[in-house]
């Protein structure tokens, strides 16, 4: 029971984790297609 509880907060930080994730890469998506990135160079420049 004392382990169980102590893995929740872990699994609430990992689905935490998770959503963003998934937001910033929806975000990133967005504004590399606005800008028009297309070439592996330019996929370096929005890591970088």
């Amino acid at each position: 029971m004392f382990s169980q509880r102590r893995n929740q907060p872990m699994q609430s930080n990992m689905k935490i984790i998770y959503v963003s994730r998934t937001f910033l890469s929806i975000i990133g998506g967005v504004v590399a297609g606005i800008l028009g990135l297309q070439a592996s160079k330019d996929l370096s420049y929005t890591f970088c």
